[in-house]
């Protein structure tokens, strides 16, 4: 109605606007001669038709110029009125534009992220693949090694036991001969070979050490990516249709433990190049193990089959003089049991130190693993330490005695 209200009103309005004009001017051209024009003096009658008359024109002439200004008016208030609902729907039209673009684009940036955090959680998953082999590996290689210092208590022991048997030789057979220096060259092999493989051992164990931190590194990072992916893809399910959604309490806040997308890329790198170092040299730390094994397995072979050639051949010198030295080789066999039996008794002391020892350092070393702030010398530690210093010096004077003892 008020479209076709306006397309109407120029024309109208100007035809309008043009005779009431004409007439206008008419009246008054009209009233203007009249006036100027000598007219005969009008009676009482004339004078109150002629003022009704004039009356009546000026009541049409303003009624004339009422509705001209009042059609203008609504002309007007019609124009505005089109021009402002033209510049509304621009306006909706620019927002609803806008608002799907950006929607769009942050959907775009939302998948882009998703893809780019799964690919570095695939990368740094594959690297705690590597170091779960690793560290497997390594630990066989370490339990080997382990496995072979445990057996060298065995030829240890023995050879320290035939150098104090020999030193319970008396007299003028108490020489340092082949023997005696082939025996204390096998301990010196066997003590190189036990001391190499603890360095060893402690070096594996170090490693292995920084592997598990470097697990421990690789699964929080990997762990938090894949909750980080859960949230991002939540957030990319959401639209304006979705019933859990609506406004926050100021959403535009930044957090106070956000970092800046440089640094979340610098933690990651920096997490996935650690691994790949901590990695690097543990190939050859298996290697190292499983060669000096060998080696010293080899060094021990050969040593023995020295040491029991040398032994042989004393053996069969000695034996020519059997005969001649019964009651000194008897006499030296009962120094011998009770040489024996003191060292055992030593030993058995000695081996009963090794529990309450372990226990001790055990503790220490559980204790070590405190979290955080947790981690104090208390009490409990002092007198921890102090009992594994009290047994370490309990047995190293056990272990001297049993030197004496064997040295006797």
């Amino acid at each position: 109605m008020q479209g076709s209200f306006i397309d109407q009103g120029p024309s109208t309005s100007g035809t309008n606007r043009n005779a009431t004009n004409d007439e206008v001017k008419k009246s008054s051209l009209n009233v203007s001669i009249e006036e100027l024009s000598p007219v005969p003096v009008p009676t009482k009658t004339q004078r109150l038709s002629k003022g009704a008359q004039k009356g009546e024109e000026l009541t049409k002439q303003r009624i004339l110029r009422h509705n001209n200004a009042e059609f203008c008016g609504n002309v007007r208030e019609a124009n505005s009125a089109h021009w402002f609902g033209g510049l509304a729907r621009q306006l909706r039209n620019e927002t609803k534009i806008r608002m799907d673009w950006d929607t769009y684009h942050n959907n775009a940036r939302l998948a882009d992220r998703i893809t780019e955090v799964g690919r570095w959680r695939d990368t740094l998953q594959a690297c705690l693949d590597r170091v779960n082999r690793e560290m497997n590996s390594l630990r066989e290689e370490k339990f080997s090694t382990e496995k072979d210092l445990d057996a060298l208590s065995i030829p240890i022991g023995v050879v320290s036991e035939c150098i104090s048997i020999r030193d319970c030789r008396q007299g003028a057979e108490l020489t340092y001969d082949e023997g005696d220096t082939e025996l204390k060259k096998e301990l010196c092999v066997l003590e190189s070979v036990k001391k190499l493989l603890i360095d060893r051992c402690q070096t594996s164990w170090e490693k292995l050490n920084r592997l598990e931190e470097v697990k421990f590194k690789l699964v929080l990072d990997i762990n938090d990516k894949g909750e980080t992916m859960e949230i991002d893809k939540e957030q990319l399910k959401l639209d304006r249709n979705c019933a859990n959604i609506s406004y926050k309490t100021d959403s535009l806040r930044i957090p106070s433990t956000s970092l800046p997308y440089e640094t979340w890329l610098e933690h990651s790198k920096y997490t996935k190049l650690l691994a790949d170092k901590e990695l690097e040299d543990t190939l050859k730390l298996r290697e190292s193990l499983f060669v000096i094994r060998e080696r010293a397995n080899n060094d021990m072979l050969a040593q023995r089959d020295c040491v029991d050639f040398t032994l042989r051949k004393r053996i069969y010198e000695t034996q020519r003089a059997r005969n001649e030295l019964q009651w000194q080789q008897l006499k030296m066999r009962e120094e011998m049991e009770k040489v024996e039996k003191e060292i055992k008794a030593l030993e058995g002391a000695l081996k009963d130190k090794d529990d309450a020892r372990k226990l001790a350092e055990s503790r220490l070393e559980h204790r070590t693993y405190r979290p955080g702030i947790e981690l104090a010398r208390d009490e409990a530690e002092t007198g921890l330490k102090d009992e594994v210093m009290q047994l370490r010096q309990t047995q190293r004077d056990l272990q001297d005695k049993i030197y004496c003892s064997k040295a006797t």
